[in-house]
């Protein structure tokens, strides 16, 4: 994906791994738990950060989008 610093992002990681002390979270508007469908009716937590500017680095192991319908299917499809 290119990344264009215009738009807005948002970005998840299971929230297991969220390591809140390797974010620049002022960096971020939104930072929340979500949850993600990983089977019918099974759900695991995922942090979510939202933002519209750069890309940090710390954030290359995390799922980004920048389009809403694709983070939104990112958390309900689960096949």
């Amino acid at each position: 994906m290119k990344f264009n610093r215009a738009l807005h992002s948002w970005a998840f990681l299971p929230e297991s791994e969220y390591k809140p002390s390797d974010i620049t979270l002022s960096h971020y508007a939104v930072n929340e738990v979500v949850f993600k469908e990983v089977a019918f009716e099974v759900y695991e937590e995922y942090r979510n950060l939202e933002w519209l500017g750069d890309i940090l680095p710390e954030l290359k192991n995390w799922e980004v989008f920048q389009n809403a319908s694709d983070a939104s299917k990112f958390l309900k499809d689960y096949r």
